[in-house]
């Protein structure tokens, strides 16, 4: 049946060897007003196990969807009755008929879905117990098929006579650990898995007593099992019963190693280099970490330096220029990679660096931070400064010089000027004393 809800029709295939119980049962099951139950019977094991055998062929094509089973056959009795039909049923779901309820219950620790007992059996109950134990068995077929095509490896076991006995697995269980598990079946799980550690073993006992291991990292190994890591849950899933999942993680262990030496190295280059470096959030506008040479540049300690934001340590200027570039920033517009930019030390002094931004995007691309790598140019700009200053200096004395030379060239025109005039008035002077003599 593939349904996850009871179809109009059930096929029930019941197993009970007394005529009149069966007559009883039959009666009762065709008094459901919403479910049609459509009835085989076999008087022994021999006959049940026969009709299985052609109903079931293919679980996916099996004509039976329930078992209504007697314990006491012809020919077989008790729990060895259900463990022999349990075996050829391919997960079909079985409700006890039984006049001894301690060993019915011991078929539901093994497996069956439910039990009634003789003679108490009404119609209502009984319908409602086969309805119920088909929905139980539907979710359990979809559980089982989510475990049996799960990339995580299973190991299920059963506490009983104080230890934890390996009662399945599925089939990543077997890639994951490069192992037939089959071979475990039964066994204790130290018989199982001898080099299981204390502090694991506890965590399964704990688990089976409701108190889930979870997310857990171990290694093993053994003479059958490679050394490997894994991340390993464990819970209940039913009275004394535990599950188990675990996977490999042995390669993301090994990353993660490369990865935190990689950091380490990155560090301590970040360290023992001679530039400021620091990272900023643009969310909170704080640091979110800085290197020794930018807490030396600065003055302030790590802890300092980590509670403040670039504003609390740029001139007005340069706090300008910052926040511009930002502006720029949102709105997709170039910026240029260096900037320079005049901060504040801890002692008040000022200091110029010459800042390269880096900058941090999120997966949707949005420019959420940047990482700095800043060169103390104090001593670039002081000298740039002084050259300037000297450069003013040179022109104000080569302009001096020049008026001084303006002026003294102005003075000897002038004189030139009047000594021309002077001249000048001399001839005229002479020409009319001429003019006079003539006469």
């Amino acid at each position: 049946m593939k349904a996850n809800i009871i179809p109009e029709e059930v096929n029930l295939l019941l197993i009970e060897d007394n005529d009149g119980v069966a007559q009883i049962i039959a009666k009762q099951l065709n008094s459901s007003h919403h479910t049609k139950f459509k009835i085989t019977r076999s008087a022994t094991l021999q006959e049940a196990l026969q009709t299985l055998d052609e109903a079931c062929a293919l679980e996916e094509n099996c004509d039976i969807d329930v078992i209504l089973l007697d314990l006491v056959l012809p020919n077989s009795h008790g729990v060895d009755t259900f463990l022999q039909i349990k075996k050829n049923t391919l997960n079909i779901p079985i409700v006890i008929i039984s006049a001894h309820e301690d060993i019915a219950c011991k078929c539901i620790g093994l497996g069956a879905q439910d039990y009634l007992v003789k003679p108490d059996i009404s119609a209502s109950l009984l319908i409602r117990s086969v309805k119920y134990s088909i929905q139980r068995s539907n979710i359990e077929k979809k559980m089982r098929n989510v475990i049996m095509t799960s990339s995580l490896g299973y190991h299920m076991y059963e506490f009983k006579d104080d230890d934890l006995y390996f009662t399945g697995y599925n089939p990543a269980a077997d890639k994951i650990l490069n192992v037939d598990n089959s071979k475990f079946l039964g066994k204790k799980i130290r018989d199982a898995f001898p080099n299981i550690s204390d502090e694991t073993y506890q965590g399964y006992i704990d688990a089976v007593n409701g108190t889930p291991w979870a997310n857990k990292v171990t290694c093993y190994k053994d003479d059958n099992i490679a050394f490997a890591h894994f991340k390993v849950n464990a819970y209940k899933t039913s009275e004394g019963c535990l599950t188990i999942t675990f996977e490999d993680i042995s390669n993301q262990i090994k990353t993660e190693k490369k990865l935190q030496t990689t950091l380490t190295e990155y560090k301590n280059l970040i360290e023992v280099t001679r530039a400021g470096v620091c990272g900023i959030d643009f969310k909170t506008n704080k640091f979110t970490y800085v290197n020794n040479v930018i807490c030396n540049q600065l003055g302030y300690t790590r802890e300092e330096l980590i509670e403040l934001s670039p504003k609390d340590i740029l001139t007005k200027q340069s706090l300008q220029t910052w926040l511009k570039r930002r502006v720029a920033l949102k709105k997709g517009e170039f910026i240029k990679d260096t900037v320079e930019y005049q901060v504040i030390r801890k002692d008040g002094s000022l200091m110029w660096v010459l800042v390269t931004a880096d900058y941090v995007e999120d997966a949707n691309k949005n420019i959420i931070g940047v990482n700095v790598v800043a060169i103390d140019i104090t001593e670039k700009k002081i000298a740039e400064e002084i050259i300037k200053q000297r450069e003013l200096e040179a022109y104000s004395v080569l302009e001096g010089k020049l008026r001084s030379w303006k002026e003294e060239i102005t003075k000897q025109d002038i004189e030139r000027q009047e000594n021309l005039n002077l001249i000048d008035s001399q001839i005229l002077s002479l020409n009319i004393k001429n003019k006079v003599e003539v006469f």
